[in-house]
Order: structure tokens, then C-alpha cells, then sequence
């Protein structure tokens, strides 16, 4: 696991927007005590561009509970949804 604060300040932005808390997470490979703002799976990347870039941005929604099974590990719930449900 590697964290960069250039990176965490981008995030902390993108987990504003969407209301997404931060998590403390633990690195078992130094136990040292990381704070994330998303899911651990989402990756950063610095492009040829010099632009930085975040992918795997999936596990930030929650699954659809409409749609069982590893099969359909890709039916997320829209963000649109999710603050529409918060607003009400």
C-alpha cells in the first residue's frame, strides 16, 4: 500500500462531493496508520500528461442488492440515487 499526500488531498475532494467519510486504515506491511478518503481499491496514477488520474473507482457505491451473485459484481448504485436518498 502506498498513500501520497498529492494524491489524499485529491481524494479528499472527490469524497467531498460524493459524501464519503474517511477510514484509518492499517498498511500490514509497515502497521503503520494510514487515513483514506474512498476504498482502499481505488488506485492513483501520475499520466504522461503530468495529469494525475484515479481508476478503480468502483467500490466508492454501494452494489444494487437488486442483482445477487459475483456475476453481476458491476450493478452499482448511481450516485444520484444515493443523494437523493440522503436528502430525503
Amino acid at each position: 500500500m502506498v498513500a501520497t499526500e498529492e494524491f489524499h488531498s485529491l481524494m479528499l475532494k472527490v469524497a467531498d462531493a460524493l459524501k464519503i467519510k474517511t477510514n484509518k486504515v492499517k498498511d500490514p506491511a509497515t502497521e503503520k496508520s494510514l487515513e483514506i478518503a474512498g476504498s482502499i481499491e481505488v488506485k492513483g496514477i501520475k499520466g504522461s500528461d503530468k495529469r494525475s488520474y484515479a481508476v478503480d473507482m468502483q467500490g466508492l457505491s454501494p452494489r444494487d442488492a437488486n442483482y445477487l451473485g459475483e456475476e453481476h459484481h458491476t450493478c452499482l448504485v448511481r450516485h444520484e440515487l444515493i443523494s437523493i436518498y440522503q436528502r430525503s
